[in-house]
């Protein structure tokens, strides 16, 4: 049995019946601020995994299906990612550096000006998208009446 444990050790946030977590199928898991730092996650199913603020670094994910993950804040720092499907994950903040990326697609995937690339990468041309930073937005007070009455005079 496998447990994937939050990054601070305290708590586990998942178990798995098994010895390795290679071809594990993790899809759509919660697994925010899991510490899975040189993990074996190849050909993992990853699609839709919230892993925002995880521990990745040194993680083998070649080949893995990251499809819509949300890796947010991650650390991937010397992740082997070759071969990985990224499209539409969420990269924002998160730390590639030196980071394996050959052959991994990327189309559709939201990154920062935050986001850390390896060295002499540039994501122009891979299909990702640069995200400007979140704004918040408040709703305009709501107006009396239709909108079409005519205001009366100050005669």
């Amino acid at each position: 049995m496998l447990e994937i444990r939050h990054k601070n050790g305290q708590w586990v946030l998942h178990t798995l019946d098994g010895e390795t977590l290679e071809g594990a199928n993790l899809a759509g898991l919660e697994l925010t601020s899991a510490d899975l730092r040189r993990a074996n996650l190849r050909r993992a199913d990853l699609h839709g995994t919230r892993l925002a603020l995880a521990r990745l670094s040194s993680a083998c994910l070649a080949c893995a299906d990251l499809r819509q993950a949300d890796l947010r804040g991650a650390v991937l720092v010397e992740a082997d990612l070759g071969g990985a499907d990224l499209r539409g994950a969420a990269l924002e903040g998160a730390n590639l550096g030196e980071a394996q990326l050959m052959g991994a697609r990327l189309d559709g995937a939201t990154f920062s000006h935050r986001t850390a690339w390896p060295r002499d990468f540039k994501p122009r041309g891979t299909g990702c998208i640069r995200r400007g930073e979140p704004t918040e937005l408040i709703p305009a007070e709501r107006r009396c009446g239709r909108g079409d009455e005519v205001a009366p005079s100050d005669d």
